[in-house]
């Protein structure tokens, strides 16, 4: 157990200190925002982020976690102290560290003992030899002292996961005594320790931002081209950014552009990686409900292989869009919607092609996907229900357990003893277990625990209710009259729930005409099968049954477990379904069409068609998945009654190929009818509202395109090595757009500009104005408070003119980040007063020298060579001197004592 301060209560400090706390130690967090803190203390968080509230309060109830304001009673008390303080990003992007420097400053005070003082918060390169630096300055006692660099990878939403389960720990350290303390308090967390210099470690989490920098710089160069050939950069920029091989998140987080395609209402199929279990999400939900995207795959199709696969999510991202939307809609009612500039996949002689969606045609063939990859379904087809039971139930405590074929009595000798433990204050309950045969599921648990509970899950039923009661097994195995019952409930089904003097009652309905004897039949054996009991009513004036069955426990699985909707309205395909093998999607394709499903036999002609109707449009799209995994391609339409408030969706199987996988749909008498009408077929006629190309996909014409213009969030998904997804109608979507680097250079040279090197050379001449403002930042560390000695104020020796001047627009750059100015020319202020505002000009060089952090020589006079340099030494704060005018030789400087910056030269 460690005694640890975190300085800064915002999203890393909290978690920080929220999570050592619950690993054992004792941690004070302390904010300068009294407010913040005051909140705190009751219980209020100032930011969200899932499971950090209940941790928080676990661990202040423990009194391992509390919060202060007071700074220095956390430096008294703690022995490793975590700076986890705001770093925002000013106008450039670059972070503002000053108060990383306040919070050292006021450390380094009040040391009376060894410390070790970790730097979390995110910061660039030797921000750690500056935090020893002002220690050093400040530390009045001496104290022994080490510093410890402790990059965050953290991010927002599943912060507590990764700091509890990260890839990795980097510790920049550079003394045993301090490495070793570190690696002891690490030591829960089971994650790899890389344990570099703190430089090292500052450039794992800089290195990034590098990188993003060399992409900056192409993107403006870029940007030239397009202005000569009449191209617009934003969108050069969002395709170079789906490109896989760039990466699109450098791109969007540092210049503003990203490649995001997509309405938040589009279905994709998703599955966590070395799990079976499918999900249809949109990507609205993709994007925001789960966490660790990476963590997952989506449905994909290779181009090359001409197969379907899951392939690893790399980012999902979102942002405000403004301009114009694009609607496809293909043969059998497919639809998709998407920024006008995304890439789509076309299939065109045999061949795939990228194309624009402002640029597609009406008769294009876009591909779908016709099957699942191997191994994508369940080897596990059952379900737990106590498991389920345990993790959500309001009414667990009211649920019972009593053996089917057996007597717990039998035995005692292995549960008695334990049951009379589990209920001391309760003598009579043993003898009321036995005469009743049941105990309470709570009990049974705590039996099953301790391992004295023979009985297994399989062999027990559950209920809830006292009297004639409806037991249900607690475990239900995903078979194929199970699924078939599934999909009954889905088109006839709905719960009823009242209240009742005990409680809630829940019951589930079976509801069909009396005349389809064959289903209600059929729904009567699968539930004798499972020994579940029911009731039949029976209304004459309406010509109806209804099976029913009164169990909260049916009803949890139904609703809760399986979420297959509480009516017609909500009724949708349970995701369980979606991983099973092709028997038990057909059974459950079969329940739902036994429902609401219709076989039509068209006037004149040969065909067959099955149509189904439903008010839920996620039954719909989930059953138009469902047969596409099976090969099978529906179409798709709506309509809305004069009357209606709401839509009705209508899905329809046609061809002979499609009828026939999907025998006895309906009844039997129905099926003889399907099957004359079949064997009529005199030839065979393809499908016309597609094409089969192979087992995994096929391709939809186009019928109509249109655009329009629209306000509203959008999403992107980028996919590993495919660069396409499926999404929930079966159409395959591409999600990167292939450049031919030749191609553009050729493009490059035709329009008339040379894209080589030379050509950078106005270009980086141009940012050395920002190198300067950068090189005065890493001589001072910080920037705001610090008074900067500017020499030199024309553009050039020997001159007044300032325009063009590169020394106005850095005064002006360095007065925008925070500093005070004092400034001398030979020749040039007048002229310099009429731009500047909040300068001190100064008499002569010594006195822009005197008292200031840093001086600056931007234009190459003759005085500023002949300089008494060590004079000026004497003269100012710290001895730091930029050139930006190389007018110096670096080893006289360094041997006068300076820290000496120019140009390109060390």
């Amino acid at each position: 157990m460690q005694r640890i301060g975190v300085i800064g209560a915002g999203h890393v400090g909290l978690v920080t200190a929220a999570v050592f706390a619950d690993l054992g130690n004792k941690v004070i967090c302390q904010d300068s925002d009294r407010q913040k803190i005051k909140k705190l203390k009751k219980g209020d968080l100032p930011i969200y982020e899932p499971g950090l509230s209940k941790l928080i309060k676990k661990n202040v109830k423990a009194k391992r976690l509390s919060f202060t304001h007071n700074l220095p009673e956390v430096v008294n008390k703690c022995f490793i102290i975590f700076i986890c303080v705001g770093t925002p990003p000013r106008e450039d992007g670059s972070a503002d560290l000053s108060s990383v420097e306040n919070v050292t400053r006021k450390i380094a005070q009040n040391m009376k003992e060894y410390k070790i003082i970790v730097g979390k918060s995110t910061v660039p390169v030797e921000t750690g030899e500056w935090i020893r630096r002002t220690i050093l300055m400040h530390n009045r006692r001496k104290v022994e002292f080490s510093i410890v660099s402790n990059p965050e990878f953290l991010r927002e939403g599943s912060a507590i996961k990764d700091t509890l389960y990260p890839d990795r720990i980097v510790l920049g350290v550079e003394d045993k005594k301090a490495e070793k303390i570190m690696r002891e308090l690490f030591k829960p967390i089971k994650a790899p320790i890389v344990v570099t210099n703190i430089k090292t470690a500052e450039m794992i989490k800089h290195a990034s931002n590098s990188f993003l920098a060399t992409k900056i710089s192409f993107i403006n160069a870029v940007g030239h081209i397009c202005e000569k050939v009449g191209a617009d950069v934003i969108k050069v920029a969002d395709g170079m950014g789906l490109d896989r091989r760039i990466g699109r998140a450098f791109l969007s987080a540092g210049a503003g552009f990203g490649g995001f395609c997509l309405r938040g209402s589009e279905k994709v199929i998703v599955k966590e990686i070395n799990d079976r279990q499918i999900q249809v999400l949109s990507m609205r939900d993709l994007y925001k409900k789960i966490a660790n995207k990476e963590r997952y795959e989506v449905l994909s199709f290779d181009t090359n292989s001409k197969r379907v696969k899951f392939s690893k999510i790399i980012l999902v991202s979102q942002r405000k869009f403004s301009g114009k939307l694009v609607t496809i809609k293909t043969r059998m009612n497919k639809a998709i919607t998407a920024t006008d500039d995304h890439p789509f996949i076309v299939y065109e002689n045999n061949r795939f092609k990228i194309v624009l969606a402002k640029d597609l045609k009406e008769g294009d063939f876009l591909p779908m996907f016709l099957n699942l990859p191997v191994g994508s379904t369940r080897n596990v087809n059952e379900i737990d229900i106590i498991n389920e039971l345990q993790k959500k139930c309001a009414f667990f405590d009211k649920i019972k357990v009593r053996p089917k074929n057996k007597e717990f009595k039998d035995y005692k000798q292995v549960i008695f003893r334990s049951l009379r433990n589990i209920n001391k204050d309760r003598s009579w309950r043993v003898q009321d277990v036995i005469n009743n045969n049941c105990m309470s599921l709570k009990e049974y648990l705590i039996l099953e625990s301790q391992e004295r509970m023979p009985i297994s899950r399989k062999e027990v039923r559950l209920f809830t209710s006292k009297g004639n009661t409806t037991y249900f097994p607690a475990t239900v195995k995903l078979d194929e009259e199970f699924c078939r019952l599934l999909g009954y409930y889905a088109s006839e089904g709905y719960i009823h729930l009242e209240n009742c003097e005990r409680g809630q009652r829940s019951r589930v309905v079976f509801h069909f005409n009396e005349e389809e004897n064959e289903y209600i039949v059929d729904i009567c054996n699968i539930l004798n099968n499972f020994g579940v009991s029911y009731h039949i009513l029976k209304q004459n004036q309406y010509h109806t049954i209804s099976i029913i069955i009164s169990s909260r426990i049916f009803a949890f699985l139904i609703n809760d477990i399986l979420k297959c909707g509480i009516d017609s309205y909500t009724a949708q395909v349970p995701e369980m379904i979606y991983g099973l093998s092709q028997k038990e999607k057909v059974a459950f394709l079969l329940g739902t069409f036994r429902g609401d499903g219709h076989v039509a036999f068209p006037r004149n002609t040969q065909a067959v068609v099955y149509d189904f109707g439903s008010i839920s449009l996620k039954l719909i799209q989930g059953m138009e998945f469902l047969f596409h995994t099976l090969g099978i391609v529906p179409s798709y339409k709506r309509s809305r009654s004069k009357r209606a408030t709401n839509f009705a969706h209508f899905i329809r199987i046609s061809g002979r190929d499609q009828i026939k996988a999907l025998p006895l749909f309906k009844d039997r008498d129905m099926q003889r009818r399907v099957d004359q009408r079949l064997l009529s077929y005199k030839k065979h006629i393809k499908p016309t509202g597609f094409k089969r190309i192979n087992s995994h996909f096929g391709v939809v014409k186009i019928k109509k395109i249109k655009q329009f213009f629209r306000k509203e969030k959008v999403y992107s998904l980028e996919v590993k090595d495919t660069g396409t997804f499926v999404t929930g109608s079966g159409l395959i979507i591409h999600n990167c757009f292939p450049k031919d680097l030749e191609a553009f250079i050729y493009i490059a040279k035709k329009a008339g500009y040379d894209f080589g090197l030379l050509r950078e050379t106005a270009k980086i001449n141009r940012e050395q104005k920002q190198l300067l403002v950068k090189k005065v930042e890493e001589a001072v560390w910080i920037i705001p408070g610090k008074t900067i000695g500017v020499l030199g104020l024309s553009f050039k020796p020997n001159t007044d003119d300032i325009r063009f001047s590169v020394s106005i627009d850095v005064i002006r750059m360095l007065q925008k980040e925070g500093a005070k100015i004092k400034a001398y020319d030979p020749q040039a202020m007048q002229e310099a007063k009429k731009e500047l505002r909040n300068v001190k000009f100064c008499r002569n060089p010594y006195e822009a020298a005197r008292n200031s952090d840093c001086l600056l020589i931007m234009t190459e006079w003759d005085e500023f060579r002949n300089l008494d340099l060590a004079r000026i030494k004497r003269l100012l704060r710290q001895p730091i001197l930029i050139d930006g005018r190389n007018i110096f030789e670096p080893g006289q400087m360094n041997k006068l004592g300076f820290i000496y910056k120019s140009i390109g030269r060390r």
